[in-house]
């Protein structure tokens, strides 16, 4: 909102300092996420979709945690461009499934959306009616941590990634 733009994407290359296992599982889904959509067409696709997915993770933040919240959850970590990579890979082989758990793609991807969209609405500082009240009840049974994560973030990568994969399916090849 000051101007910094590229903010917009330079956020996506901090972590937490204390948080050595968030960093750890985003390398590892990059690496995996990646690799499979690599495997599918090529890289510049995976580069296109993580780039993608962290503009538009940003620009959800900022949207919906920025201005519904009154204590602001930092915007930090590339967790959303990782969630555009499992989206795309989702949107782009549905019937897939990811190891080790063996859950089909499409299954994997309405889970994240439905966890992500749930835990956005029942934050306590949304204060929606009936929603409110089951964060607010999380919240006193020790979940306050639930909500420090930025889910409006994840649902911008997973809207990116989905939406470019689908877009990839429908435009013609051009040679």
């Amino acid at each position: 909102f000051e101007g910094q733009v590229w903010t917009l994407y330079t956020y996506a290359f901090f972590h937490h300092p204390l948080s050595w296992s968030h960093l750890i599982c985003n390398i590892l889904g990059i690496f995996y996420l990646g690799g499979r959509i690599n495997h599918l067409l090529d890289s510049t696709f995976s580069i296109r979709i993580l780039c993608l997915g962290v503009l538009l993770s940003g620009m959800f933040h900022l949207g919906l945690d920025g201005f519904a919240r009154e204590a602001k959850i930092p915007l930090i970590g590339i967790s959303g461009g990782i969630l555009s990579l499992m989206a795309a890979l989702c949107s782009l082989a549905p019937e897939t499934r990811f190891w080790p758990f063996g859950i089909q793609a499409r299954n994997m991807l309405k889970a994240f959306t439905l966890t992500s969209l749930f835990c956005l609405l029942i934050s306590p500082k949304l204060n929606l009616p009936l929603l409110g009240k089951i964060g607010n009840g999380m919240v006193e049974y020790g979940f306050s941590s639930l909500f420090s994560v930025g889910h409006a973030c994840h649902l911008g990568g997973l809207t990116a990634g989905y939406t470019f994969g689908r877009c990839h399916l429908r435009l013609p090849k051009l040679k």
